[in-house]
């Protein structure tokens, strides 16, 4: 009887070791085991904020294209006007040297009823009656007069050349004008010096020098 006593209060106290034993390691298991959740929230944290550091930054860089200037073969010509040339006079002469005697003539700036006869071969008188004009002294003409030109009649009563030519010409002062050069030579028409000296207004300058045909 003392011996099962024995052997049950051995084997209570065995069990009761044990049970303690398990007690105390499962209290240290649970004070030293880690919060899972917690660790890996951690981790994850530290892992973001690894991958920020380590990312490196897009450097973006804008390539502007180069602007040219618009390409003058492409574009639409501008029309230009062309000029309208300016009708060059003709000049016909007579079998025996005289200008053609036009119907009427328009006086212009230094030229005079005497002077118009000489040119186209007409009496002077027979041009003054004509246009109802008188030859008294002093007799002013003015620029613009139209004279009609007698078609038949008397030739002028003289030489009609007053100095020779070809020649070449001086002109003396800024006043003297292609007509009045004409008046001087006395049988030449004005629009001859103007084609001969390539001239396209009949003013002229002091010290030009014409060639007279």
């Amino acid at each position: 009887m003392k011996k099962r006593n024995s052997v049950f209060v051995y084997g209570s106290s065995i069990l009761f070791a044990v049970v303690m034993l398990v007690s105390i390691s499962s209290c240290s298991l649970g004070a030293s085991q880690p919060d899972l959740g917690a660790t890996q929230t951690a981790i994850a944290n530290e892992f973001a904020m690894f991958m920020i550091a380590s990312t490196p930054t897009l450097e973006v860089q804008i390539t502007l294209m180069p602007t040219f200037p618009p390409d003058t073969n492409l574009a639409s010509p501008t029309p230009t006007e062309t000029p309208t040339p300016t009708p060059t006079p003709t000049i016909t002469l007579l079998p025996s040297g005289t200008l053609t005697r036009p119907a009427s003539y328009t006086l212009q700036k230094g030229e005079f009823p005497y002077c118009i006869a000489r040119r186209y071969n007409v009496h002077p008188q027979d041009l003054l009656t004509l246009n109802g004009l008188s030859s008294a002294a002093g007799q002013v003409y003015r620029q613009g007069l139209v004279l009609q030109i007698p078609q038949t009649g008397r030739p002028f009563p003289t030489e009609r050349a007053l100095h020779s030519h070809p020649t070449t010409y001086t002109v003396p002062d800024s006043q003297t004008t292609v007509y009045k050069v004409a008046c001087y030579f006395g049988d030449i028409d004005p629009q001859a010096i103007m084609q001969q000296n390539g001239l396209t207004s009949p003013l002229l300058t002091a010290n030009q020098t014409l060639q007279i045909p």
